[in-house]
């Protein structure tokens, strides 16, 4: 009897210190001197933080506009990502155009995931492009507006069709 009073104290106490480790070191990120390769690299692991919450915060937090920049000038000079924004990707981008920016994060997030991914250009696209329909999913909750092309996108990834889609658009 007395481990059953214990399990809930014990998951509030595992679910709360997982998400301590996942906050953004906002101070270390806009503080941070991106002026060497390495000065980039040093912040690697706080990027992937931050992009874990650009993926679950609203796209009105107050804290969104701070969250791109920081991003986006990391991304410019990193030099362990290198995204390509292809053309069919604007289409999706119309309504809501934080999902250019989402797109860049997904596929950063996949190759500092997978640093030996770098250059699977294929891989890094499929990222991006289901890290912002994951976050399209969140629906009008997070901020998104409705977008009938990016619905035909989700029903031909649930028809496992989503791959074969974006090979062709990029031939």
């Amino acid at each position: 009897m007395e481990i059953l009073k214990i399990v809930p104290f014990l998951f509030i106490f595992l679910s709360s210190s997982s998400l301590l480790s996942q906050s953004v070191d906002w101070e270390t990120l806009e503080n941070a001197e991106l002026k060497e390769t390495e000065d980039f690299v040093k912040i690697d692991s706080l990027i992937l933080k931050l992009i874990n919450w650009l993926g679950n915060h609203h796209l009105d937090h107050k804290d969104r506009i701070k969250a791109n920049s920081i991003f986006m000038k990391w991304m410019t000079g990193s030099p362990s990502v290198t995204v390509n924004l292809d053309n069919y990707l604007m289409s999706y981008t119309k309504k809501n155009g934080d999902f250019l920016l989402l797109y860049m994060a997904g596929w950063s997030k996949y190759v500092l995931e997978n640093p030996d991914k770098k250059e699977d250009t294929f891989g890094g696209r499929m990222a991006g492009v289901n890290y912002f329909l994951d976050y399209y999913e969140k629906g009008k909750d997070s901020g998104v507006k409705k977008d009938r092309k990016v619905v035909k996108l989700l029903k031909k990834r649930k028809a496992g069709k989503l791959e074969k889609f974006i090979a062709q658009k990029i031939e």
